[in-house]
């Protein structure tokens, strides 16, 4: 399972550069959600602020977490590829500053997750899976700073197993609320 999971992710990777026709910028930020999934059961399901990463000309965005608390740790990583962003208003503003270029878009997704943790008495489990992001994002353009923020949600179906269990179990999750504030610099 550990292998094939290294695999898929590597393969995406690498198959990212051939999407070379996105901005050249660079963005960084932070993203958060909270949301319930099913594995058997209602599970609410909380992560913690991650990562947000967009590299130039390559066209996912990349979340990267870490988790941690008294009973376990864990890594996750999310790649999205937004194949819908039609603008809904784009106008220059003016305020005390200057004028500016209001963006305001709204998108729609397909992306991966993995995630991995790691517990106590030998405990190592994962999962992994496909993930449908879809929101509104706001561009504040301005000068020098590019600020985005963006409020969306995330619908996913996938994989989960662990070395205490001999099957894997399908699962899926609907994180309701997913908020993204993204600086970006040229």
């Amino acid at each position: 399972m550990k292998k094939i999971l290294l695999v898929v992710i590597i393969g995406l990777l690498l198959c990212t550069a051939a999407f070379a026709d996105h901005a050249e910028s660079l963005g960084l930020g932070a993203i958060s959600g909270v949301g319930f999934g099913w594995a058997g059961q209602v599970v609410p399901d909380f992560y913690p602020v991650s990562l947000s990463l967009k590299i130039p000309k390559v066209p996912l965005f990349w979340a990267l977490n870490m988790r941690l608390n008294e009973y376990y740790f864990g890594l996750g990583v999310t790649g999205d590829y937004y194949f819908w962003e039609p603008n809904l208003v784009s106008t220059i503003a003016t305020n005390d500053n200057g004028s500016y270029n209001l963006k305001i878009d709204w998108y729609v997704g397909a992306g991966f997750y993995a995630n991995m943790y790691m517990g106590p008495h030998d405990y190592f489990g994962g999962d992994g899976g496909l993930r449908i992001p879809f929101g509104v994002s706001w561009h504040a353009m301005q000068q020098i700073k590019q600020l985005e923020v963006s409020v969306g949600s995330v619908v996913g179906l996938g994989i989960r197993g662990d070395n205490n269990k001999k099957d894997p179990s399908f699962h899926w999750f609907l994180i309701p609320v997913e908020i993204a504030v993204r600086w970006w610099f040229d």
